[in-house]
């Protein structure tokens, strides 16, 4: 299976969001990108609350 890879652009996040994230990262020797994608990986791969489910 091959994988696809897309690119996610957030804008408008506090100097200190961006400065505990890139901390954060570096305490576990990885990139602020890969550790925040694994973030949002993460949040992806639970499923939503029932209260915060779109309809189809």
């Amino acid at each position: 299976m091959c994988a696809s890879h897309a690119t996610l652009q957030v804008r408008g996040l506090d100097a200190e969001v961006v400065a505990e994230l890139k901390a954060r990262a570096a305490r576990k020797r990885m990139s602020p990108s890969a550790y925040v994608a694994g973030i949002l990986t993460e949040v992806a791969a639970t499923p939503a609350p029932r209260h915060d489910r779109r309809a189809a």
